[in-house]
């Protein structure tokens, strides 16, 4: 004897829409905590410390897909600043949902130890 067991509703979101489709596109979306996850993956190529923990990153804003990232560099002449900059674009426009990314780079104010995670310190052998 078999039991059928009634096929399951989807469930509905407030607009009536089903809430699979809801989640697809929350999986999507592009969050600063996302980008500063993927940012964390970067690391600085002569210190080998990821440049969140760095210190690098200033601000990172999202809107619509569009990525603003205000970094820094450890010192204006800095010879590998291009795999950085390279490095950010790749990690960036690989996430779904990013559209476009914007990088700028600005010394002021310029970068210091103090803007050192103590997690980087630590690494670096200072604390």
């Amino acid at each position: 004897m078999s039991t059928q067991h009634p096929q399951k509703k989807q469930p509905k979101n407030l607009l009536g829409e089903d809430q699979t489709v809801d989640r697809v596109e929350k999986r999507s979306m592009v969050t600063r905590e996302k980008i500063y996850d993927e940012l964390k993956k970067i690391f600085d190529p002569e210190l080998n410390i990821n440049i969140v923990d760095l210190g690098l990153i200033y601000d990172v804003k999202v809107k619509k897909g569009e990525v603003g990232v205000l970094m820094t560099l450890t010192f204006p002449g800095c010879p590998l600043a291009h795999v950085i900059r390279n490095d950010i674009n790749d990690k960036l426009r690989g996430l779904d949902g990013v559209k476009e990314v914007k990088l700028e780079i600005t010394f002021d104010p310029p970068w210091d130890f103090s803007k050192v995670s103590d997690t980087a310190k630590e690494q670096l052998g200072i604390i």
